[in-house]
Order: C-alpha cells, then sequence, then structure tokens
C-alpha cells in the first residue's frame, strides 16, 4: 500500500515581496497614496487571474464567480481601500501600521489516500488531509497547502531632518505549507526518505508556473521578490531553488506538461 504523509510542516522556503513607499512623501502629498494604492489594487487583480491560471493561492472568496468583476469601480475601491469581495486585498489591508493580515487561499492539489489512488481535489486547508494520512489530530493548525500573509510597515517619526525618500515596505509572505509539491518526503515513522515524484509532478509544475508569473508582476509594478529568510536554521533542499521546485535535477512549467514536453509518471512507476 502507497502510505505518505502529506503535513504541514516549518520551512523558510518562501517568497517575500516587498512594495516600497516613502512614507514621508505620502505624509506631505496625499495624492500619491492615492496612486500606490491603485497600483497595489492592478498588481492583486493581476494576482488573481494568476492564481486561478495555475489553480495555486487562489482568494477564497473569488472560487467560482467571475474573475471580471473584480478591478472594476477603481475610485469606490481605492477610497475604501478594499476589494468589493472584503477577502483579496492582501496588501491593502497591510498600509495600516503594524498590522499582519492572513488570507484564506486555496489551492488544487494532488495526493495518494491510503489506497493508492490519486486524488485531485482543491484544498484550502491541509486539515482535510486528515483521516485519510493518519494524522495526528494537533499535528498543524489551518495551514493551507499554499499560504500567504500580509505584515504592514512600522511606524516612523516624521521629523524635519529625515530624508524625504525613506523607504517602507509593506510586505507580503507567500509560501508551501505541505510536502505536496516535494519530489521526495520524509517518513513520520521512521529515518527514510519517500519518493513522491508520481504527486510531485502534478503539483509542482503548476507551482514553478505560478512562481515565475508572480515574478513577472513584480518586475511590472515595481514590486521586489527574493527568498525569505528563516527564523531558524534550515538546509535548504537540494530542490528548493529560486525558480521553483526541481524534479529530477530541472525545472518543470506546466506548459511543459501541457504541451507533452514532459511525461507525467504514472503509479507503475512509483516505486522506481
Amino acid at each position: 500500500m502507497i502510505k505518505l504523509m502529506y503535513n504541514g510542516f516549518k520551512t523558510d522556503y518562501s517568497f517575500l515581496i516587498e512594495v516600497p513607499f516613502s512614507e514621508s512623501e505620502i505624509y506631505f502629498d496625499k495624492r500619491l497614496r492615492t496612486l500606490i494604492i491603485n497600483n497595489i489594487l492592478h498588481f492583486e487583480i493581476d494576482y488573481l487571474h494568476l492564481s486561478h491560471r495555475y489553480e495555486i493561492g487562489m482568494p477564497y472568496d473569488s472560487i467560482g464567480k467571475d474573475l471580471n468583476v473584480f478591478g472594476k469601480n477603481y475610485s469606490k475601491q481605492i477610497s475604501s481601500y478594499m476589494f468589493e469581495s472584503g477577502e483579496i486585498n492582501f496588501f491593502l489591508q497591510s498600509f495600516i501600521q503594524g498590522k499582519i493580515t492572513y488570507a484564506p487561499l486555496v489551492s488544487r492539489v494532488f495526493y495518494f489516500n491510503t489506497k493508492g489512488v490519486i486524488v485531485d481535489k482543491n484544498i484550502i486547508d491541509i486539515d482535510e488531509f486528515k483521516g485519510i494520512a493518519e494524522y495526528e489530530k494537533d499535528s498543524y493548525v489551518n495551514q493551507p497547502p499554499f499560504y500567504a500573509f500580509s505584515e504592514g510597515f512600522s511606524e516612523k517619526n516624521i521629523e524635519e531632518f529625515q530624508d524625504v525618500n525613506e523607504l517602507n515596505f509593506i510586505m507580503q509572505h507567500l509560501g508551501i505549507g505541505s510536502n505536496i509539491f516535494y519530489p521526495y518526503i520524509k517518513s513520520n515513522e521512521e529515518d527514510s526518505i519517500l519518493n513522491n515524484r508520481i504527486i510531485a509532478y502534478r503539483n509542482a509544475p503548476r507551482y514553478n508556473s505560478f512562481l515565475r508569473g508572480l515574478k513577472e508582476l513584480c518586475k511590472k509594478y515595481g514590486f521586489n521578490i527574493s527568498i525569505a529568510e528563516g527564523d531558524f536554521s534550515h538546509d535548504r533542499k537540494p530542490y528548493e531553488t529560486e525558480d521553483g521546485i526541481l524534479l529530477d535535477n530541472k525545472i518543470i512549467y506546466q506548459e511543459d506538461i501541457k504541451e507533452g514536453k514532459v511525461e507525467l509518471p504514472n503509479v507503475d512507476q512509483f516505486l522506481t
């Protein structure tokens, strides 16, 4: 029987997006605040379409809705700092000093159930794996397969001698919250590494394409993106890279799968 533990785990293989702005300039020129908010809104609308294209990190409130309805009535949104749904504005909610905002995200993931059958499902929380992969009840709490949270900027005192161009950042943290994307995972029962390639080939290429698109959006809007440094010692796994997750020593994108350039491994190849 195929038995893999697709649990949540602590990792620093996450990406940090920084939205730079001059707090001093905003303080002295309120028009800049509107421009920054408008820029963020456009980024988030593009993110919305990107997440649905690759089915990774989709805002919960956008599932099953016409994506064209988001982004309308910009003047209304800018004045309220909210999307009409109230759920998609990662950054705008963090335009408040020191606020942290967690976004409910849905990702489509493939995994083996205990009968060795590949399951394809939209997951908002890996708690949905409970009873399928025999988890301990308290092994994780409210953790999606792919997560995001925003961190508001720290307030600075505006002094006469302060550089008017001193920058602050609104920070968006995005990362993988489950080993469901990884080609090899550590066994919870013994000190061994299990082959998860058949599942990783169905999850990681979409993540790699999503990450590539996210980097393009950051470049488009002048945001910074980089691998975030963890708060603890972490040995980087050999398949974790700045461009995504390596599968058999190469980055594979979802387009490679769709165009038939890369063949998905089947169950018969699982233990090879």
